[in-house]
């Protein structure tokens, strides 16, 4: 079987309903689906508000199979509490089970620090998910 061309670019507007789709199967895995319910109008409103967000301060990085949206990852930067250095958080990341691959993680790893270094962070937090709870945080120093 022939593996699916994966390629990754940023979001824009056009792509609300396939985050909103991939956010709901985000928010099934989550804790959050223990104590809240999804709200469409709520998901596609941040979203389309995040894309008109400077670049270095959110980015949407979505991977994709033949025009097809197959995962996203949400990132955004900030100045960090003690320091004036910015510093990059993933807020969501998500890849359909059909794609999800090593290869396909690390393309979107790779884009995440790119863009944080590109955003002059410092370091880069992403989380990993088990069970319905967040098991670890990551740090990357960039």
């Amino acid at each position: 079987m022939k593996q699916p061309t994966l390629y990754l670019r940023l979001g824009d507007k056009r792509d609300a309903e396939a985050i909103v789709g991939l956010s709901k199967s985000l928010f099934d895995l989550s804790p959050y689906s223990v104590v809240s319910s999804f709200d469409v109008d709520c998901v596609t409103s941040n979203y389309l508000a995040s894309v008109d967000l400077p670049k270095f301060e959110f980015v949407n990085l979505l991977l994709c199979s033949d025009n097809e949206v197959v995962g996203f990852m949400s990132c955004g930067s900030n100045k960090g509490q003690f320091s004036e250095d910015r510093y990059a958080v993933e807020v969501g990341f998500y890849i359909k089970p059909e794609y999800k691959s090593i290869s396909a993680t690390k393309m979107m790893l790779g884009a995440f620090h790119y863009w944080a270094k590109e955003a002059d962070c410092k370091a880069a937090f992403i989380g990993k998910m088990k069970d319905r709870k967040i098991e670890t945080y990551k740090m990357k120093v960039l």
